[in-house]
Formats: C-alpha cells, sequence, structure tokens
C-alpha cells in the first residue's frame, strides 16, 4: 500500500459525499492506495450518508467528540500506506492528485553529463528520486542532499560553475570559504592556516554543512556567519573565549563561552 487518505468527520453530512468521491475517482491504482473516515462522534447523519461508500472505504468511528486532530491521529494510526494525505470532510481533492504525489523519478544510468538547475522546482515533490552511475561533474545544485555515485573522471577539475571556487582541484561554494576566511582574520589563534584546515569540516555536494569550531580560543564571530548559517546542519562555536553581543542568527549555537575578559 503506498498511500492513505485521512478523512476526519464531524457532522459534515452535507459535504463529506464530494469530499470522498473525489478521493475515490483518483487516476490511481485502486490496489494501491487506501480511504479512512473517520467520524468524531457526530450528532448529524454523517454516519448514515457515508454508508453507500462502506465497499470503498474504511469507517472508523469515535464514541466521544474528541476533535479534529484526534481524529486525524486515529485514522493516521491504522494507516498501511506508506504516505498520508490528508483530506478535510468539506473538501476535496484533484483527480490526478495521488498520482502527482506519487511521481517516482529514475534518471538511473542514463549518461548524464549535467542537471537542469530547474529541476530544483519540483524536486521537493518527487516521493523518489534516483540519479546514481552518471557522468555528472560537481559542483550540483544545493537542493540534492545525495547524487550516488557519479563517474567523475573525465571532470574537468581546473573548472568550477559561477559562485564556486577551486581549492586543489575540488569545486567549494566560494561564500562558505569566505567565511571561514573570516574567522582566520578575526581571530588570533587561527592565523597561519587555510580556510579549509580550520576546525572540523563536513561538505556535501560542495556545500559546508558541518562546522565545529570548539575549543579554538576563538575571540570573535564574524557577521558573515549568517549568509550560510541556514545551510549548516551542525554549527559548534562553544568553550572559546567570545565576548557578546553575538550575532544574531547564531546566539543560541554560541553555547558556553569564557567571558571573564569582556568588558564589563
Amino acid at each position: 500500500m503506498k498511500i492513505s487518505i485521512i478523512i476526519p468527520a464531524y457532522n459534515s453530512e452535507k459535504y463529506i459525499q464530494r469530499s470522498i468521491r473525489s478521493a475515490i475517482d483518483q487516476n490511481f491504482d485502486k490496489n494501491h492506495y487506501e480511504i479512512i473516515v473517520i467520524d468524531d462522534a457526530s450528532a448529524d447523519s454523517t454516519l448514515k450518508v457515508i454508508q453507500p461508500f462502506q465497499d470503498s472505504i474504511r469507517i472508523m468511528k469515535h464514541k466521544n467528540n474528541m476533535g479534529l486532530a484526534a481524529a486525524r491521529n486515529t485514522g493516521i494510526k491504522s494507516a498501511k500506506g506508506r504516505y498520508i494525505v490528508n483530506l478535510d470532510a468539506d473538501d476535496y481533492i484533484h483527480q490526478d492528485l495521488l498520482h502527482i504525489e506519487s511521481i517516482f523519478l529514475n534518471l538511473n544510468n542514463n549518461f548524464l553529463s549535467s542537471i537542469p538547475e530547474n529541476l530544483c522546482e519540483i524536486y521537493g515533490n518527487l516521493q523518489e528520486f534516483q540519479i546514481s552511475n552518471n557522468l555528472i561533474c560537481p559542483p550540483y545544485p544545493n537542493c540534492f542532499d545525495f547524487l550516488g555515485q557519479q563517474n567523475t573522471k573525465n571532470c574537468e577539475s581546473d573548472f568550477c560553475f559561477y559562485g564556486y571556487t577551486e581549492i586543489d582541484g575540488e569545486c567549494y561554494f566560494e561564500k562558505d570559504v569566505s567565511v571561514l576566511q573570516d574567522f582566520i582574520d578575526l581571530n588570533e589563534s587561527l592565523k597561519g592556516r587555510k580556510p579549509l584546515e580550520i576546525g572540523v569540516q563536513k561538505w556535501k555536494n560542495n556545500r559546508l554543512y558541518f562546522l565545529y569550531l570548539g575549543v579554538n580560543q576563538l575571540s570573535d564571530i564574524p557577521n558573515s556567519i549568517c549568509e550560510i548559517h541556514s545551510n549548516l546542519r551542525i554549527l559548534n562555536i562553544s568553550q572559546n573565549n567570545i565576548c557578546p553581543p553575538y550575532p544574531d542568527c547564531i546566539e543560541e549555537y554560541v553555547g558556553e563561552q569564557n567571558t571573564s575578559g569582556c568588558a564589563q
């Protein structure tokens, strides 16, 4: 079972038939989805009007009215589908909704050498996306978490797209490198090091996503960190000597600091 459509209902006799019909009339294999209607102790004829659909839906009942969220959770707990589609009893869905939401894009082994940037516009809506075993050279669009194994032996190591810079034959997002350099420029403890040499760093698809600079005797944080912090999954700069005020964007990440030398 791929998809479960959850329809909570409370005193919905006027609208729920339309809602259920829109779920039943999907241009999608009936064996790949289910419809669950939860009657939240309706005081009207909701239960009566949904009975004609009982061969196509699962009906669940609350003895007492528990509210929309509880009714929806009841349906989710009993759902067999891999994905959940929530549908209100007074609403309806387009007949192609499930087809669109279950798009599977497999581009493995197609000798691809590049990715169009506008693929990012639909990537978030794809249930599954595979693009391994191609010839795609970095850097890759930032919307992708992982592009699988790529044959990059013919990639030009001395060429990076606009916005990226080449370091030791690899491309790195220019702004990420610039912020690391700002840390070096502001902190005497980092003098003499190169941007990729400070702290513990992890990169994915040519973007910095993990930065640990704890216990580095830092005394300052560059404001430019705010330009990349949204892409950082992990940022740790605790156990340093950084005095407030701190950039607003990372105040919660500052952690414990030795402020004994800070001006009062």
